[in-house]
Order: C-alpha cells, then structure tokens, then sequence
C-alpha cells in the first residue's frame, strides 16, 4: 500500500506542476476571474454525470464478473471496482491490473478470471472511444489521423485475442519448456476467458456502454461550456473530450496527463472559445473526470485494506 500511495502522490505531483505551467501561460488574472465566477448550481450536475459515466462503466464489470462466474455481492464488487480507479493516473489504465488482484483475494478466483475483465475493460474503452470520434469526424475536419491509430489498434488487439491461431501456437509452446509449463497452463485459460468476453453478445454490449460512458463524460465539457454561457454543441464538445482522451491514451503518458489537456484546450479554441476561458473548462472537467475518481478510488482501496492487509508492494 504505501507503493501504491507514493505512487499516487508522485502523479499528484506531476499533475498539479502540468496545471500550474496551464495557469503560468494563461493571462492568470483572467482565469481566476472565471474560476470564481463558475456557477456552482451545475457544479451537482458535473458530479451526477461523471458518477453516471463510472456507474455505466460498473454495469459492464458486472457483465464480465457474470460471465466468468464469478460470484460476488454487487456492493464488494462495486468496492473493487471503484477501488481500480486509484490506478488510474498509469500508462493506458493498465494499473487497473489491481482489480484482478482485490478480486482473487476477495474470492479466491486466479488471475486468468481478474486479468481478462481488465483487459476487456480497456479495449472495450477503446473501441467505445474511437466509435465516438469515428463520427464526429462525419461533421469535423479534425483528428482522422488519431482516429486511424485507434481503430487499428483496435484491430490489432481483437484479432490477436480473439483467434486461436495468434497466439495459442506460442503458448502451447511454452508449456514444452519445464519452468514454464504451469504458467502456459494458466496463460491458456486467461487466453481462454478473453476469448470468451470478445465473442459477439458480450463485445457488443460492452463497446455500447463504454461509448455511451464516453458520451455521458463529454456531457461534463458540454455543460461546463453551457456554464459560461458557452454552447459548440452537444456534438462538438463530446468530439473534442473523446479525441483529446484518446490522443492522452495514445500518448501512454499516466491519465493523459499534459497531452489530454492540450487537446482540450486547442479543439475548443479551434471552435472559437477564448483561451483563457477554455483553459478553465479544461481543468474543471479533468477535476471531475480524473481527480475526483482517483480520490473515490483511493478512499475505496484504503476502505479494503482496512479489511485485508495485504496488498502487491
């Protein structure tokens, strides 16, 4: 725990320096002003919707823990899940690796049960992601290119893990080295599983939440913007959130941090918002999508550790 908890306060720190060089380049008189000025009766309505975001992205966690049976009270999953946003300020999410490892100890599960709900999670969310982006590029000129990486990314990982001729061959070939035969075993059935939740019913209905959970979080920009009175559109603002989060994806720096950011704020400037105000929605919005979900996560994490001490160092 106290890996974790450097960690954490090691990207605190990088992110408060990324807002602090945000504040130093922007006319600071003017960005407090708008701070301050910020209406707080949509504050409520921020939170609601980055809650809704997680609470859908909850349901598909669900669906995978279902599938894989595993049987487990929605509240204790519920606490796992929300405890994996604690690692969220890592490369492309992959800390929420923890989840496979809060979920084995609570029910005794091996990682080839934790791991593939994880790695479905994140491809799952990339696919929602690039299908938003995907069509906003049918209305705007921008981030085709990004788009282009996504999707083939996108097919990369889903035909590597979904057809046996990929990679099966190579862990079968592991099982013939002594060392490595039980760990080939258990590759096959983490292999196994991810096959399973990348067939067809599952896949769908995970992609469809993770883009409607997407969507819902560009509702935080949209109404940020609606906030100070001003209004691109529902389908600007959810264009530029899921390609800004995208390109921080691709970056592979922790949480997009800097590179998300930047994206924000120069698409909305692109669409003719002042800078001064689009680096204040910027923060605002990443102070809902990102903080206060790594601070629910980290609440969460040290409420089950209080339960279970040990935890990966």
């Amino acid at each position: 725990m106290d890996k974790l908890g450097r960690h954490f306060f090691s990207f605190l720190i990088l992110g408060i320096a990324s807002y602090a060089g945000l504040i130093f380049f922007s006319q600071r008189g003017e960005l407090w002003s708008a701070f301050i000025g910020f209406p707080m009766s949509y504050f409520p309505l921020l939170i609601a919707l980055t809650l809704l975001n997680y609470l859908l992205r909850y349901f598909r966690w669900q669906i995978y823990l279902k599938i894989l049976g595993v049987h487990l009270k929605p509240w204790k999953s519920f606490q796992i899940f929300m405890a994996g946003q604690a690692m969220t300020l890592t490369p492309a999410k992959t800390g929420e690796a923890l989840k496979g490892h809060l979920l084995k100890s609570e029910t005794e599960n091996a990682w080839s049960v934790g791991l593939p709900a994880v790695f479905a999670e994140r491809l799952t969310d990339l696919m929602g992601v690039v299908i938003l982006v995907a069509l906003g590029l049918s209305v705007l000129p921008v981030g085709a290119k990004t788009a282009l990486v996504g999707m083939a990314l996108c097919t990369l990982f889903f035909l590597t893990f979904s057809r046996p001729a990929f990679l099966k061959p190579a862990i079968r070939l592991l099982a013939k080295v002594p060392r490595l035969s039980g760990k080939a075993e258990q590759l096959l059935k983490l292999y196994g599983n991810i096959r399973i939740l990348l067939s067809l019913r599952p896949l769908t209905a995970s992609v469809l939440l993770s883009a409607a959970a997407w969507f819902v979080e560009g509702l935080v920009l949209h109404f940020s913007l609606v906030a100070y009175q001003e209004d691109p559109g529902i389908i600007q603002s959810t264009f530029v959130y899921s390609l800004s989060s995208l390109t921080g994806a691709l970056s592979m720096l922790p949480g997009g941090l800097v590179v998300t950011e930047g994206g924000i704020i120069g698409l909305l400037s692109f669409f003719g918002v002042p800078f001064n105000l689009a680096s204040t929605v910027t923060i605002l919005v990443r102070l809902c999508t990102l903080w206060l979900p790594i601070l629910l996560g980290m609440l969460f994490l040290l409420f089950l550790q209080r339960k279970r001490p040990a935890m990966p160092q």
